[in-house]
């Protein structure tokens, strides 16, 4: 609009100029035009295209001495609030639009010097599931927006960036910030059990109302399923019959429930970076001979209530309280 009314200005001034001074003034209308034109055709576009979220953030140490400048959790901080949208020939990052096309490159001639090429071959594979040794495709934006804020700030060199699995992927110092599609997100979202996770809500829904029960404490299946029992086992003694994943909010780890049945039941929450358990606490217990059992609820913000509870009248009782941190460690709070 501000643009728009400086044109006006210029038109209606033009009229007390020279021949010259007019000439010049009507190549910056024309300049100013062709902005307004480009900025609405973009928009128009943009207005179509699809939002990108943030998914996950992930640093790949290259060594044990390798230790990250900034924090993990101010890194999902920032890129939580950043806002991300595609159309099929534009993309904007928190409103500053660029256009772009989509290229695939050997990715031994992508990622160079060699160095680089193997440091990110093996970080979006540990830290994506995402092969990039032969081939990479990826976005590059407009020349012109190369050394643009904020693409200059996420981009790697000559205005590129990977997009592979429908995925967007940013840079961010050494780490590597991936951006899914907002209804993907919403869609993965839906595998996890989101938070307060009441056990023994779980068990009632268990018994009285399958649908809403597979609806709000779906259990982890197939190749998940595999690689989780596969950590646990080589971890613990347990043998887990149920894993249910709790949505912890992607602060830099997984979190999983697992149930283990038979002359006693048990459950325990463990909290998983890097395919490694980082935290691991025993929540529910039962025996059938015992007068009471214990059962639990994990709240939204992350904090978990163990309760001792009879048998025969139901009452409960508040036994400890632990908090699951940014870290992933598991703190007992009073």
């Amino acid at each position: 609009m501000k643009k728009l009314i400086f044109i006006l200005l210029l038109i209606i001034n033009s009229a007390c100029k020279t021949n010259n001074e007019k000439i010049e003034e009507s190549n910056l209308i024309s300049e100013i035009t062709d902005t307004i034109s480009k900025d609405i055709i973009q928009k128009n576009i943009l207005d179509n295209g699809e939002n990108f979220v943030f998914y996950k953030a992930y640093y790949f140490h290259a060594n044990e001495d390798d230790i990250p400048e900034i924090s993990e959790d101010e890194v999902v901080s920032k890129f939580k609030n950043i806002n991300v949208k595609l159309s099929k020939d534009t993309i904007s990052i928190d409103n500053v639009n660029s256009y772009y096309t989509i290229e695939k490159k050997d990715s031994k001639k992508f990622f160079i010097p060699k160095y680089l090429y193997s440091y990110y071959s093996k970080a979006y594979k540990d830290g994506f599931n995402i092969d990039v040794k032969d081939n990479v495709v990826y976005i590059n934006l407009d020349i012109e927006n190369n050394d643009k804020i904020p693409f200059v700030d996420y981009f790697m060199e000559a205005g590129d960036a990977v997009f592979m699995n429908n995925c967007l992927f940013l840079n961010f110092g050494k780490y590597i910030i991936c951006f899914k599609k907002e209804e993907n997100v919403k869609n993965l979202n839906r595998e996890y059990c989101d938070l307060p996770f009441d056990f023994e809500e779980k068990n009632k829904l268990e018994n009285s109302d399958k649908k809403k029960y597979l609806e709000f404490y779906p259990q982890i299946m197939g190749d998940k399923l595999f690689q989780i029992k596969k950590i646990i086992s080589e971890n613990t003694e347990d043998n887990p019959d149920e894993i249910y994943q709790i949505n912890n909010g992607n602060i830099g780890f997984d979190s999983f429930i697992y149930c283990t049945y038979g002359d006693s039941d048990s459950q325990s929450l463990i909290n998983i970076k890097n395919n490694k358990i980082i935290a691991n606490e025993a929540l529910g217990y039962a025996m059938p001979e015992n007068k009471t059992y214990q059962s639990f609820i994990i709240n939204k913000d992350l904090t978990i209530n163990i309760y001792d509870i009879d048998y025969n009248s139901r009452l409960k009782k508040i036994l400890e309280k632990y908090q699951i941190r940014q870290d992933g460690s598991i703190v007992k709070i009073k």
